[in-house]
């Protein structure tokens, strides 16, 4: 099972597991792959290698949306 594939079981999942953040961590990140990875149901893309930072501000958009939309 790849990432797109765990994505799309986790969000068919039943209840609060279907909302769980998921951010894909690949190397295939031109423009048309992350759109798929979005598509499918991630939240967010970090491009490898990891740089630290990069990786941090991704999680912290992603964490940042999920308080918004709780909020709301």
């Amino acid at each position: 099972m790849d990432g797109i594939a765990a994505t799309r079981a986790i969000r068919a999942l039943p209840g609060p597991a279907a909302a769980l953040p998921i951010l894909a961590l690949t190397a295939n990140a031109d423009p048309r792959d992350e759109a798929n990875y979005l598509a499918a149901g991630m939240d967010g893309v970090a491009q490898k290698p990891i740089q630290p930072e990069a990786l941090l501000n991704a999680i912290r958009l992603i964490l940042s949306r999920e308080k918004a939309a709780q909020a709301a």
